[in-house]
């Protein structure tokens, strides 16, 4: 992102004089002139656990408070395994561990959080809303159970 500074006079004129030399990204700071560039960014969470369909909203906190330009840009490095939004929402879609990493466009500072996706949580003699096929969760070191058409039973 191309950042212009531009004076009373230039209201007019550096619109102008930017279109022409093909700057079709150019932010105007009309005022003083002044610019607060961000110095640092934060997270609410250095790690995330989700059961596979849940989701969460990372919160990522710009400093100073006053920065000029507050721009966040969200990815994931397993994004078949947690996928997030340009919100910052964080959705468990399969079993694993992803980083979700939030970036200032302004500085380029970066924060992660850790997110492990485990499998939905199966409770013996209730019904699931989703069917599942041919899973076998285990549930201790002799007993198993399988979850079929949003049924469980138990299995050996």
């Amino acid at each position: 992102m191309k950042i212009c500074r531009s004076t009373h006079f230039g209201r007019v004129a550096l619109p102008l004089i930017a279109f022409l030399i093909g700057l079709s990204s150019c932010q105007l700071f009309f005022g003083s002139g002044t610019t607060v560039s961000v110095t640092s960014l934060a997270l609410n969470k250095t790690t995330l656990l989700l059961e596979v369909g849940g989701t969460e909203t990372l919160v990522a906190t710009v400093a100073p408070a006053g920065a000029t330009y507050k721009g966040l840009s969200w990815s994931s490095s397993a994004s078949a395994i947690a996928s997030v939004s340009q919100a910052g929402l964080v959705t468990a879609l399969r079993v694993g561990s992803a980083t979700v990493t939030a970036t200032s466009k302004d500085g380029g500072f970066f924060q992660d959080c850790l997110v492990t996706v485990s499998p939905k949580t199966v409770v013996p003699g209730v019904t699931t809303s989703a069917p599942f096929w041919g899973h076998w969760v285990r549930m201790d070191q002799e007993e198993f159970w399988y979850i079929a058409d949003s049924k469980v039973t138990q299995g050996s």
